[in-house]
């Protein structure tokens, strides 16, 4: 009843678990994605090695992946079921 269907996820029970930190939405400046960048560049130039996921699309996709750039984080997209996370 919550919009997730558990026979969809059946087949990642088995995955080895990651630490990572994950934002989902819309990609609009107002959604503060901006600053979730710039919050995890920081932590990665302290040395934390978890990833960043951002799942969503929208006005401001090209911006943030430009932003990345900037900072000298590496994007990944169009993530598939036999794709692992990296480890930053």
């Amino acid at each position: 009843h919550n919009g997730i269907h558990l026979e969809n996820w059946l087949p990642y029970q088995n995955s080895q678990e990651k630490t990572y930190l994950l934002g989902i939405g819309r990609l609009e400046r107002g959604k503060g994605f901006h600053i979730l960048i710039d919050m995890y560049a920081e932590l990665i130039r302290r040395g934390v090695t978890s990833s960043l996921v951002i799942a969503g699309t929208g006005q401001e996709e090209e911006a943030l992946r430009a932003q990345c750039q900037s900072l000298g984080l590496e994007t990944i997209s169009g993530w598939r079921e036999d794709t692992d996370i990296p480890e930053k």
